[in-house]
């Protein structure tokens, strides 16, 4: 008898495994179900759900900033602390507000400008305050942003520089 309880048991067990893992639904008040799973967010929710502060910003080909010959692709390194801490904020409404954050570099600066900000029709291409940068990657946690110019060097060729900007969710 014993050992025919054993499956019977595991027979039993599997099956109030198998029939409790359905998916959770929510009844609404006609007795349909609703599927609960929360749907992912646009592009704009992710781009206007808090401000963003800038943490990489790269150059190429590389640029002699500083005109002493050392040739640098890391623009972010060699900016002061006046630009690093500032924080932008994407509002739905198309505004943005540019908060100089702790530090300023001209103390007469005001603490917040604002701006403007649109889509493109494919929502690929974001212009923000009057320059179009291509996104290259928008989540949570992410915004980067590419801009592609070109500008006469120092040597008075054309060269096209591709501008690469990191911002961190804040």
């Amino acid at each position: 008898m014993k050992n025919l309880l054993t499956p019977a048991i595991l027979l039993v067990a599997m099956a109030l495994t198998f029939t409790s893992c359905k998916k959770d639904e929510e009844i609404t008040n006609n007795g349909s179900s609703n599927n609960t799973t929360t749907p992912a967010e646009t592009k704009t929710q992710l781009l206007t759900a808090r401000y963003w502060k800038l943490t990489a910003a790269t150059i190429s080909p590389a640029i002699d900033v500083f005109g002493n010959g050392n040739f640098i692709t890391d623009i972010h390194s060699v900016l002061p602390p006046c630009f690093t801490d500032n924080l932008y904020k994407f509002n739905e409404n198309s505004s943005t507000i540019n908060d100089e954050g702790p530090t300023k570099c001209d103390p007469s600066d005001l603490q917040t400008t604002t701006g403007g900000w649109s889509w493109d029709s494919t929502q690929t291409i974001i212009t923000w305050d009057g320059i179009g940068y291509t996104i290259m990657e928008l989540t949570a946690t992410t915004l980067k942003l590419r801009y592609v110019y070109e500008e006469y060097n120092e040597n008075y060729d054309l060269v096209t520089y591709t501008d690469i900007y990191t911002y961190t969710r804040q």
